[in-house]
C-alpha cells in the first residue's frame, strides 16, 4: 500500500511542477517581418564607404521598429534598382519578408562623363515584399545629400529619412 501512495504521490508531484513550468513560459512571440538589406551600390564615381553606409542604414532601419539584418547579396544598379537573380536566391536563403536596395548616386553625372569637383549625391532606395510572387515593389525613393563634400559622413546623415519611410510602407 505504502508503495502505490508513494508513486501517487510523486506523480502528483510531477504534473504539479509541469503545470507549474508551463505557466512559466512566456507566450510565443510571433516572429517580426524580416527586412534583409543589401550592400550599398555606389553610382556616384566618387569614393564612398559603402560598408559603412550600409551598417549605419541597418541601425536606422532597426531604430524603427524593423527586424532588419544584412543580406549577403549586392544591389545591382542598371537604370532602376530592381531584384536581380543573387537577390533571390538571398532571399530564399535567409527567407526575407523584405527586400530593400540602395546606392549613392551622382544624378548630374551623364554616361562617360567624368565626376564634377562637387558631385550632388542622393540616397536612392527600394523596398520590395518578398514573400509573395512575382516580388512586389512597395516603395522607393531618393534623399538629396545636403553636403556632398563631406561623401560618407553626409550620406549616412540622411538615412534616418529614408529608413521612416521604409517603415512607413512596412507597417501599413
Amino acid at each position: 500500500m505504502r508503495r502505490y501512495l508513494a508513486v501517487a504521490a510523486g506523480l502528483a508531484f510531477v504534473g504539479a511542477l509541469t503545470v507549474t513550468l508551463q505557466a512559466q513560459k512566456s507566450p510565443a512571440k510571433t516572429p517580426a517581418n524580416k527586412l534583409c538589406v543589401a550592400d550599398v551600390a555606389n553610382s556616384s564615381m566618387i569614393p564612398i564607404h559603402v560598408h559603412d553606409v550600409k551598417d549605419h542604414w541597418i541601425d536606422e532601419l532597426k531604430k524603427q521598429q524593423l527586424s532588419a539584418e544584412s543580406a549577403s547579396t549586392a544591389t545591382a544598379v542598371a537604370k532602376s534598382l530592381d531584384i536581380s537573380g543573387n537577390n533571390r536566391d538571398s532571399i530564399k536563403l535567409r527567407k526575407c519578408d523584405y527586400l530593400v536596395l540602395s546606392e549613392v548616386d551622382n544624378p548630374n553625372l551623364k554616361p562617360g562623363e567624368s565626376p564634377k569637383v562637387t558631385p550632388a549625391l542622393v540616397f536612392n532606395y527600394a523596398l520590395f515584399k518578398t514573400n509573395i510572387k512575382p516580388e512586389k515593389l512597395l516603395k522607393e525613393g531618393s534623399v538629396p545629400v545636403p553636403d556632398p563634400e563631406k561623401r560618407t559622413e553626409s550620406v549616412i546623415g540622411v538615412l534616418g529619412d529614408a529608413a521612416k519611410n521604409v517603415a512607413e510602407a512596412v507597417h501599413k
